[in-house]
């Protein structure tokens, strides 16, 4: 409607010279050995950065130090404390309590070995408290720093305590109102999402092993991120194999060409392998946002391809030679690649200006795939072309 209101508004369409196109296509089928090399290397690298890649999904680490949170967070750190926390719900056996010497000695078991962990910097439990408390009724007789032998005595020295207590305080943050219950909590420090999570498997394969009786899972808000990072990843990882079978197949189907469709895969998949593993060298966080990059750009990279494999197959049909039906492909679609990729490009640009590590992973990861798709599409696929059809 605006157009037709504006007869006189005209748009100079961008355009790239024809003859720096033909010039390309010369280059890539003259160079294509080379070129083949080239990214042969290329591909080792980003297979060797892949493997620096850690899953971080910390909610503390997805604010950058721009906000006033992360800072005091950071400060805390470095001073007082860690600001993650796992924590473990241990139950007492069935017809007992939490001050049975038994279930405290494995909880204690359990505690010291925890604090033996890497990154651990506290860990608060309930038998501490007794031991403190056992201890200062000795007349703080060292050798009374012990959990008492009776199910009784602990409970007198708990109750003892507990009525000692400020008003509005009480031990229900450590123990349930039936007293079977005891929480016992792990305090890291600089721990990413990776290291919680393998600190939660590591802590749940020992009790099993260890103290049978009273295993439970490890629960926290940095577990259940760390969780949440790995079915993602895996569903991620499935969903990609799964648009790779069908876009290919579709292609295969769509060119009438098993080769070419085949030949597709190439630019299709190496553009989200060598942007993630040029990311693994540079910078090797990734989080939730960044798993997503690789089905939502995906639609992007195919779409280039789809460009350049269609066209290249309309010219061959009319009787052009392998090298003249290149160069008369990159003359009609490559500026239509260029701009768009460049304009897609500056949209998520923008958005690693954001302090916010989700936003930013995606713009930074997005924008950098998007470019390896064009120069794969423009240097890559050609030379491939060639080698293929020599």
């Amino acid at each position: 409607a605006i157009m037709k209101r504006c007869p006189d508004f005209r748009f100079r369409p961008v355009r790239v010279p024809a003859k720096w196109l033909e010039a390309l296509a010369r280059g890539t089928q003259a160079r294509a050995g080379t070129i083949l090399i080239v990214f042969a290397a290329l591909i080792a690298v980003a297979a060797t950065g892949l493997s620096q890649i850690r899953f971080n999904d910390n909610p503390l680490r997805y604010f950058d130090e721009s906000f006033e949170f992360r800072r005091d967070s950071d400060a805390i750190e470095r001073h007082l404390t860690g600001m993650e926390t796992v924590q473990f719900s241990l139950e007492s056996p069935e017809g007992e309590s939490v001050f049975s010497p038994e279930f405290l000695r494995e909880a204690d078991r359990f505690a010291d070995w925890l604090r033996t962990q890497e990154k651990v910097v506290f860990v608060g439990s309930i038998t501490d408290v007794l031991k403190r408390l056992n201890r200062t009724l000795g007349g703080d007789d060292p050798d009374a720093y012990r959990i008492a032998d009776s199910q009784e005595a602990n409970a007198q020295a708990m109750m003892l305590y507990e009525l000692s207590l400020p008003p509005g305080q009480d031990m229900n943050q450590m123990l349930d109102i039936g007293r079977t219950k005891t929480r016992l909590i792990a305090v890291l420090e600089d721990a990413s999402g990776q290291d919680i999570h393998r600190f939660a498997l590591k802590a749940e394969g020992w009790m099993e092993a260890n103290t049978p009786e009273i295993a439970t899972k490890a629960v926290s808000v940095g577990v259940a991120f760390a969780e949440l990072s790995r079915r993602n990843n895996t569903a991620m990882i499935w969903g990609m194999l799964t648009v790779l079978v069908l876009v290919s197949g579709i292609l295969m189907l769509t060119l009438r060409d098993l080769k070419l469709g085949a030949l597709s895969l190439v630019p299709n998949v190496l553009p989200a392998l060598l942007g993630f593993g040029f990311w693994g060298w540079l910078n090797g966080d990734v989080n939730l946002g960044s798993t997503v990059v690789t089905t939502m750009t995906f639609g992007i990279v195919v779409d280039d391809t789809v460009h350049v494999l269609m066209h290249y197959q309309r010219a061959l049909r009319t009787g052009l030679g392998r090298e003249d039906a290149l160069r008369d492909t990159f003359r009609k679609v490559g500026t239509a690649l260029m701009v768009t990729s460049i304009a897609i490009m500056s949209g998520f640009v923008i958005m690693t200006q954001s302090g916010f590590a989700i936003n930013k992973h995606i713009g930074s990861l997005s924008a950098v795939v998007v470019a390896l798709a064009l120069v794969t599409d423009l240097v890559l696929l050609p030379a491939v072309l060639k080698k293929a059809r020599s």
